[in-house]
C-alpha cells in the first residue's frame, strides 16, 4: 500500500519534481463520460415512449429508417460513453494493483491491452494476478451485447383505427309485405300457385354443399363490422312420424331396410312440416339397425347478426330466438287437404301484409326441402339409387370407408336453414340502415408493455454495474493520488530508473512480439520507489517500476525526480 508521510524529506527538489495530485481531468472525464451514458439511456427512453402510438409517416423526420437509425445512434452512443468512463476508471484500478504486487512483464503487458483484446482473458496469469480485473473487463465486454436489444424495443405494428358509419346501407334479409319484392314468384294462371325463385334455389344448392353461407360482397370496405336484426325461418323437429313416405317401385324387393334415406314435405296440423326417415349408419356392420326418423316445422324465428368483414372476407355470429309457428292457412288455396304432400302456397292478397311476409319465410325454407326431399336406396352396391336429393353432397353425411353415417339433427337441418337464409344477403334484394364500425389498419410506432422491458433492463442492470465498478475506479484514483493514462507518455514516465528492467530488455529496442526475450517477459515488476536514487544520499526520490529488490512503497507526499 502507498504510505503516508510523517517526515517530508528537508532536501529541496532538484529540478523538475513530480506533483501528488490527482487534478480535474481524470476525475470530470470519468463523471462525465457516465453522466452522459445516463442521459442518452434517459433520451432514448423518452425518444421510444413519445413514438407510442404515433402513425408511422411514409416520409419525414420521423419515418421509420430515421427513427431506427436514431435508436442506434442512442444505443452505440450510451456504449461508447459508459466505454469511456468505464475504461479510465479501469486503469486507475490497474495501477493501483501495481503498487501493491509484483507481476511479470508479461502479465503487465496484458492487463494494460486487456480492453482491447479479449483473448487475453483467456490468460491464467490475469485471471490469477487480477481477479478482480478479470471480472471487470468481461463486464466492458459484455456492454456491447447488453446495448443490442433497446434499438428494438421501438417496434412498428399494425393498430386498429375505428370509425363510425351511421345510416350505412347494407344486405340484409327483409321478408318483405310487397308482391314485387320477394323470394317467390307465381305461375301466372287460375289459382296462381307460388314457388321458389330458381334463382334463389341454386343460391340454395351452393350453401347446402358448402355447408356454410354463400359469401356477400362488403358493402363497407374490407374491414367492418355491423349488426342486423330481422325475421327468418327456423325448425322445431322432433322425433315422431307424421308422413308416410313409400319408397318407389324400384326398392320392392327391399325388404329388410328399404329406403336407406328419403325425406318430403307436408302440410301437417295446418303447419308446414319437413319429415326424413333414415338409417344412422349405412353399412354392412349396421344392416339390421331400425330406422329412424325426424319431423320439423316450419317457423318464424328473431334473427340477431353480427356481421365482421376481415380483409374482405365475412364472419357471421348470430342468434336465433323467439320462433313462432307460421299459421299456413293464409297461404294455402282453401280446401287444401290435410298432410297434403309438397303443399304450394297459393298467392296472397297484395294487402294481407302478414301473409306475404310468411310467403318469403317459407320460400327460404322450400328451397331446403326443394334440395333435401328425395331418396337413396342401396348406397355403395351396384344398383344404388339417389332419386331428387343432395343430401350426399352435403354436411348431413359423413362419409365411411364401406358406407356413410348420416347426421340428422334439429341442430344439424336448422343450421344448413339459416346458412341459407344468410345466403340471401349475397343476393342484394334488400337493403337496411344501420351503424357501421369501420376499421383501417395503419403502421404505428409501438413502446408497450413488455417492449420496455427490453429498454429499461439492459440500460439498467449496465449503469448500476458500471455505477460500481466506477466508484472503485474513483477511490483507487484518490488512493494512487495521481491520476494514470494508458498511453506512451505514461510509459516513459514510468520505466526509467531500473538496471534490471534496463539488462532484461536489452536487444528488443526494436519492438514486436518476435523480439521480446523470454528473460523480459518472465521478469517480476511492480511500481513503487527506486531504492538506489543514482546513490547520492538526500537525493530527491525517483519512482518507476522495478523489481522487488528494487522497489520500496511509495510515501504520499514526498518529492519524486521527474
Amino acid at each position: 500500500m502507498t504510505q503516508l508521510l510523517s517526515h517530508p524529506s528537508p532536501y529541496p527538489p532538484v529540478g523538475g519534481t513530480s506533483t501528488w495530485k490527482i487534478g480535474w481531468k481524470t476525475p470530470v472525464y470519468i463523471c462525465t463520460f457516465y453522466l452522459t451514458a445516463l442521459l442518452l439511456a434517459i433520451g432514448h427512453f423518452i425518444f421510444a415512449w413519445s413514438l407510442n402510438g404515433q402513425a408511422v409517416p411514409i416520409d419525414g423526420f420521423l419515418r421509420q429508417s430515421y427513427v431506427s437509425a436514431i435508436s442506434i445512434a442512442f444505443a452505440l452512443s450510451f456504449r461508447s460513453m459508459l466505454s469511456a468512463s468505464l475504461s479510465i476508471s479501469f486503469i486507475q484500478r490497474l495501477w493501483s494493483l501495481f503498487r501493491l504486487k509484483a507481476m511479470k512483464v508479461s502479465t503487465i503487458d496484458s492487463l494494460l491491452s486487456l480492453l482491447q483484446s479479449p483473448l487475453k482473458l483467456l490468460h491464467f496469469e490475469v485471471l490469477w494476478n487480477a481477479r478482480f480485473e478479470w471480472g471487470f473487463a468481461i463486464f466492458c465486454f459484455c456492454i456491447p451485447i447488453a446495448t443490442v436489444f433497446p434499438p428494438g424495443a421501438l417496434s412498428v405494428v399494425l393498430k386498429e383505427q375505428r370509425q363510425l358509419e351511421t345510416n350505412k346501407q347494407v344486405p340484409t334479409f327483409i321478408p318483405t309485405s310487397k308482391l314485387t319484392d320477394n323470394l317467390a314468384f307465381h305461375n301466372g294462371s287460375g289459382i296462381q300457385l307460388v314457388y321458389a325463385f330458381k334463382y334463389f334455389v341454386r343460391v340454395a344448392y351452393r350453401s347446402i354443399m358448402a355447408g356454410s353461407y354463400i359469401s356477400a360482397l362488403s358493402p363497407c370496405g374490407q374491414n367492418c363490422t355491423y349488426g342486423l336484426t330481422f325475421q327468418g325461418p327456423t325448425l322445431q323437429c322432433s322425433n315422431v312420424t307424421y308422413q308416410n313416405l313409400s319408397l318407389s317401385a324400384i326398392y320392392a324387393d327391399y325388404s329388410v331396410q328399404g329406403g336407406d334415406y328419403r325425406a318430403a314435405g307436408a302440410l301437417v296440423q295446418e303447419n308446414f312440416d319437413f319429415e326424413l326417415h333414415y338409417y344412422k349408419e349405412v353399412d354392412l356392420q349396421h344392416e339390421f339397425d331400425p330406422e329412424k326418423y325426424i319431423s320439423c316445422f316450419l317457423r318464424r324465428a328473431d334473427y340477431f347478426v353480427n356481421v365482421t368483414y376481415t380483409s374482405g372476407t365475412p364472419i357471421l355470429n348470430f342468434q336465433v330466438n323467439n320462433s313462432q309457428p307460421i299459421n299456413s292457412t293464409t297461404l294455402l288455396v282453401p280446401g287444401t287437404p290435410r298432410n297434403y304432400t309438397n303443399p304450394q302456397p297459393a298467392l296472397p292478397d297484395d294487402r294481407d301484409s302478414a301473409a306475404i311476409e310468411n310467403l318469403n319465410i317459407w320460400a327460404i325454407y322450400q328451397s331446403m326441402v326443394q334440395a333435401m326431399s328425395g331418396d337413396v336406396g342401396r348406397y355403395g352396391e351396384y344398383d344404388q339409387e339417389v332419386n331428387d336429393t343432395i343430401v350426399l353432397e352435403s354436411s348431413l353425411v359423413q362419409y365411411l370407408d364401406d358406407g356413410v353415417r348420416f347426421d340428422i339433427t334439429e341442430d344439424s337441418l336448422n343450421s344448413m336453414l339459416h346458412n341459407i337464409t344468410l345466403s340471401t344477403f349475397s343476393l342484394r334484394l334488400w337493403d337496411t340502415s344501420t351503424d357501421v364500425v369501420t376499421r383501417n389498419y395503419v403502421n404505428t410506432y409501438s413502446f408497450a408493455g413488455e417492449q420496455r422491458y427490453s429498454m429499461v433492463v439492459p440500460y439498467a442492470v449496465c449503469l448500476l454495474l458500471a455505477l460500481a465498478f466506477v466508484s472503485i475506479g474513483l477511490a483507487s484514483l484518490y488512493e494512487n493520488s495521481v491520476g494514470a493514462s494508458n498511453g506512451f507518455l505514461q510509459t516513459i514516465q514510468t520505466t526509467r530508473g531500473s538496471i534490471a528492467l534496463d539488462i532484461a530488455a536489452r536487444g528488443s529496442s526494436l519492438g514486436g512480439p518476435d523480439n521480446i526475450p523470454v528473460v523480459l517477459e518472465d521478469l517480476e515488476l511492480m511500481f513503487g520507489e527506486l531504492k538506489e536514487p543514482y546513490g547520492k544520499e538526500g537525493a530527491v526520490r525517483r519512482a518507476g517500476w522495478g523489481t522487488r529488490d528494487e522497489v520500496r512503497p511509495l510515501v504520499k507526499g514526498e518529492y519524486y525526480d521527474g
